[in-house]
């Protein structure tokens, strides 16, 4: 059986060794403190000794700085998966790494910004009231309207300024719509006005992606 701890000889154990340190060591520094300390962080930080050296050596305060150099790593990380495929890819394994990142950490406003721009489907129903998969026939399909899509688009735009990634689905629908439409028509509000009331918005909203203008341009210069 383990000996009890003597825990005022380790209290001043662990103290020693934070003012020699100026705070926690690295493990490559100290190993044994570092396990020792982040030991008893972890496992014994309601108790009252523990938590006055928490207080004295501002402990606290290291670990949220620790906390977000961590998050802005990961978060670094997630966006550069993102942005090689302009979407959430399809690769299982990064898929997955991107729905535990949006699941854990979809309250901090820098990931929810990132889970609209890349049209995580829990925002793009928030945002149409539309789901953007459903079951058909006992299999998971895609399902993303011109409506809803442009909807969507207005949504994210008035949120953060930004247009969805180019390959999200919203934003493909949008592209092809706009591909598709009838350009140089008198008419092109009567043939297009969703289409048009989408062009419409976003030009008011002051939209000047290339895109966008280029096809309002041509759909109003008869």
């Amino acid at each position: 059986m383990a000996r009890p701890v003597d825990m005022t000889k380790k209290i001043e154990e662990l103290r020693n060794a934070l003012q020699k340190y100026n705070g926690i060591p690295s493990q490559t520094v100290d190993r044994a403190a570092h396990a020792s300390i982040k030991y008893y962080l972890k496992h014994h930080s309601d108790a009252p000794e523990i938590r006055a050296l928490i207080d004295e050596f501002k402990l606290d305060n290291l670990k949220e700085k620790t906390d977000a150099i961590h998050l802005e790593s990961r978060i670094k990380e997630i966006k550069g998966i993102l942005e090689k495929y302009h979407s959430i890819p399809k690769n299982h394994k990064e898929y997955q790494k991107i729905y535990f990142f949006f699941n854990k950490y979809k309250n901090v406003p820098e990931v929810m910004k990132l889970m609209y721009i890349y049209s995580q489907s829990n925002c793009y129903e928030y945002a149409t009231g539309k789901p953007l998969w459903r079951n058909i026939g006992g299999s998971r399909r895609l399902y993303c309207d011109d409506r809803s899509a442009f909807k969507y688009v207005i949504f994210v735009f008035k949120r953060y300024n930004e247009l969805p990634a180019s390959n999200t689905p919203p934003m493909k629908q949008v592209l092809t719509a706009m591909r598709r439409c009838k350009y140089h028509h008198l008419y092109f509000k009567e043939y297009n006005p969703d289409l048009y009331s989408f062009l419409c918005e976003m030009i008011d909203l002051g939209c000047n992606d290339e895109r966008i203008v280029s096809c309002w341009n041509k759909a109003t210069n008869y």
